[in-house]
């Protein structure tokens, strides 16, 4: 879809760039238990799977960063996700405090540092020789909506990644890697301004041809 800036204080979509059909990022509500747990687990899933608004996400600049609503989102921004889910609470996608890896939405996160992420971008992606998806390509001065622009997420210097679930219960989990993964594009998303606007049924590997090209990635300490 179309390449409009995105914009601090717009409510987004995330799809996964790691599969072969549009799976988008939400929480998955629950029925039974606590009505109003602390913690909801995310799932990257089709459309339909979930009610639509339990994937859409509020990007939110951090506490404090000079960044505002209507501000365009840059490389190396601090942002946070909100849901609001359906209760009416307000969620933040953070980093689980129970194993440091799994990805929840928080009613209460923990900590600052466990919802902020960071913002890497790319218009191109590359395989590089070892077979690794790499970025590649001209720096863009803002973030843009579309399928055409590669998004990743990080945080403690660790990529938002949708996995396969060895358990089988969730269509896709979502964790964090400590490095871009060996193969495929599993820390990689696009983003989007609402579902309905996710047209193709079937994509393809995006990922471009190994070539000697320098590669920008973001690495956080």
């Amino acid at each position: 879809m179309g390449g409009d800036v995105v914009r601090f204080g717009d409510s987004i979509v995330l799809e996964s760039c790691d599969c072969s059909e549009p799976l988008f990022l939400g929480f998955v509500r629950r029925f039974e238990g606590r009505r109003n747990p602390l913690l909801l687990s995310t799932e990257v899933s089709e459309v339909g799977k979930h009610p639509a608004s339990d994937y859409q996400w509020r990007l939110l600049p951090v506490v404090g960063s000079k960044c505002k609503w209507g501000d365009p989102v840059r490389f190396a921004d601090r942002i946070r996700l909100q849901v609001v889910d359906d209760k009416g609470n307000s969620r933040m996608l953070s980093v689980s405090h129970l194993d440091n890896r799994s990805i929840m939405a928080e009613r209460r996160p923990t900590g600052s540092e466990s919802c902020t992420w960071w913002v890497t971008y790319t218009s191109e992606l590359r395989v590089s020789r070892d077979g690794q998806v790499v970025p590649s390509g001209e720096l863009e001065p803002h973030l843009m909506y579309g399928d055409d622009n590669y998004v990743g997420f990080v945080n403690s210097a660790r990529y938002l990644s949708a996995i396969d679930d060895q358990y089988r219960i969730l269509r896709k989990r979502t964790v964090l890697l400590d490095d871009l993964p060996k193969a495929g594009t599993a820390t990689w998303w696009r983003i989007h301004r609402s579902l309905p606007e996710i047209a193709p049924a079937v994509r393809m590997p995006s990922a471009m041809p190994v070539r000697a090209m320098p590669a920008q990635a973001l690495s956080m300490a």
